[in-house]
């Protein structure tokens, strides 16, 4: 079953409700959401790329700034946290790398843009926000 969108429209009614008069809105029209196209994962494919290529440069100048330790991390209280926050942000930067490569993957096996929860179409708005997602908005709120 496709995921719907609600379009919604302009029109209104005007109901007289007693002395009162209320206006009352025309119920919207469910729109299914449009599975993005095989030819439109050339346009993903290089979106993916060059975001996993960023993130890369980012590791690589993350790990650059690292100056090699003397003693582990957070052994002597007066080290600055700075060491200690770099090594969570090369780690953040590994797990985005990772999901960025993935997405890629789904581009090769022709999944890209499915819901990997209930298998519907991921809207092209949210696929140009979060090119890497893997769930439709209403999955990522845990509906």
């Amino acid at each position: 079953m496709p995921k719907l969108r609600l379009k919604v429209t302009k029109k209104a009614a005007s109901r007289t409700n007693g002395s009162r008069r209320t206006t009352v809105r025309k119920a919207p029209k469910a729109v299914p959401a449009a599975q993005i196209k095989k030819a439109e994962f050339g346009y993903f494919r290089s979106l993916l790329e060059g975001l996993r290529d960023e993130t890369v440069r980012e590791i690589d100048t993350l790990t650059d700034s690292m100056e090699p330790e003397v003693t582990p991390v957070g052994d002597t209280p007066d080290e600055p946290v700075g060491s200690m926050q770099t090594v969570l942000m090369i780690n953040r930067q590994r797990k985005l790398l990772h999901s960025l490569e993935a997405a890629l993957s789904r581009i090769d096996q022709g999944t890209y843009g499915r819901c990997s929860s209930c298998g519907n179409p991921i809207e092209r708005g949210r696929l140009e926000i979060l090119p890497d997602t893997t769930k439709c908005v209403k999955c990522g709120r845990g509906e």
